[in-house]
């Protein structure tokens, strides 16, 4: 049983896709470059309390919008007071730092070994969001603030993306690692059907219409934005 619907995705053509993409790029706010430089240079070289200091204080933020119900807030009062240790920080990032390092196309076609481990993997990511502020664990707060802007291989599952997949705020990790690999299918698909490679488009497009220097966008990050306006 599919856990994602691509009624609407299917649709789509080459130019919506550029056209959803570049209006997002068009939007007022500092996005354009603030996932680049966290991704490429945040994630990589600061120590665990600031990465997630600089990440809670981008998604809180510049409209984001993700501190509705206190999460960022409160991880970030409970680092300052050490509730939430170095060593606890340290060992959350070396778990989403070893996640498999295999993009959305490639899932469809991982070993059972790979797909046990992302899932496993997640669970425990969860478990410890949870722990650390009861919404925190979301699929939402898991994949805008946690899994897009530290490993890149999935989507923001926020509200407006969660209608337009039709998929359920509810699934389970099981099912997460599921519709990931539905979704890179799907590019795949996408991408054949218009001898393009996704995340070199999306990344053009943006740059064209953002006057950035960007580098190669991920490809969750990537099919993010095409998302983003798609029902606008």
């Amino acid at each position: 049983m599919p856990v994602i619907s691509f009624r609407i995705l299917n649709n789509i053509n080459l130019e919506t896709a550029a056209e959803s993409i570049a209006h997002y790029s068009a939007l007022n706010g500092p996005w354009l470059n603030q996932f680049d430089n966290f991704y490429n240079n945040t994630r990589l070289h600061a120590p665990a309390a600031l990465r997630m200091n600089e990440l809670l204080n981008i998604v809180r933020y510049d409209g984001w919008n993700m501190n509705r119900q206190g999460q960022c807030a409160s991880i970030m009062g409970d680092i300052q007071a050490e509730e939430i240790t170095i060593d606890q920080l340290n060992h959350f990032w070396v778990l989403v730092d070893t996640l498999p390092n295999i993009d959305l196309c490639s899932l469809a076609c991982a070993d059972n070994a790979t797909l046990e481990l992302l899932t496993n993997s997640i669970t425990e990511i969860r478990e410890i969001l949870r722990n650390w502020h009861p919404s925190a664990g979301s699929i939402c707060f898991l994949t805008k603030v946690i899994l897009m802007f530290n490993w890149g291989h999935t989507p923001a599952y926020d509200t407006r993306i969660r209608r337009i997949l039709e998929v359920d705020n509810h699934i389970s990790d099981e099912e997460f690692v599921q519709s990931l690999k539905e979704i890179g299918i799907w590019i795949r698909y996408f991408g054949t059907r218009f001898g393009i490679d996704f995340n070199d488009f999306a990344t053009n497009v943006m740059q064209q219409e953002g006057g950035l220097e960007l580098n190669l966008l991920p490809s969750g990050r990537s099919f993010d934005m095409m998302l983003f306006s798609l029902q606008n």
